[in-house]
């Protein structure tokens, strides 16, 4: 049973933590279109293990580092409410709000699995034809492909060093 959190209504059900793993390198087509491997599109439904449930819609917006995030509807919410939670007397807070709340975009997969990426949002990031889905925990990171490489070239440079400081010193132990 999907675990219950409290709302202005009552009590509603919560669904299930989705968490996204992998990478694809993937091309759009003329109409900005992508396909959504199985592996971000569908979850194991807590209650029933063995049976398998679409993710319904994606919010899409700007993400960090220079990327586009791509989220269910729970992590959505939980955004939500931490943007939401901010002051906005803060000239940043108020910017941060505008751009993540601004560019966002609801998208639901199509009968083939594809979403449509948004001109003004991929020229954001300038992701042209190819590009990177990456699994990166609570969220689907969308990259072109040229800028997720040369991310990766210089983080895998420091990986085992930012990997400990990461984890507090305390190894894979």
């Amino acid at each position: 049973m999907p675990s219950l959190s409290n709302s202005r209504n009552g009590l509603q059900p919560t669904p299930p933590a989705v968490e996204f793993s992998g990478s694809s390198t993937l091309k759009l087509d003329a109409k900005g279109r992508v396909f959504l491997p199985k592996r971000f599109t569908e979850f194991e439904d807590e209650k029933n293990p063995g049976l398998r449930q679409n993710v319904a819609h994606f919010w899409l917006t700007l993400g960090l580092d220079g990327c586009l995030w791509l989220l269910d509807q729970n992590e959505w919410k939980r955004m939500q409410r931490r943007l939401k939670a901010m002051e906005i007397g803060d000239k940043k807070q108020r910017a941060v709000h505008r751009l993540f709340f601004g560019n966002a975009e609801r998208l639901k997969p199509d009968s083939q699995g594809r979403i449509t990426l948004p001109e003004k949002l991929r020229q954001k990031v300038g992701i042209e034809k190819e590009i990177e889905l990456v699994g990166a925990g609570r969220r689907i990171e969308i990259w072109s492909s040229t800028i997720y490489q040369a991310q990766m070239a210089e983080a895998e440079t420091n990986w085992m060093d930012d990997l400990e400081a990461v984890l507090g010193g305390g190894g894979f132990e």
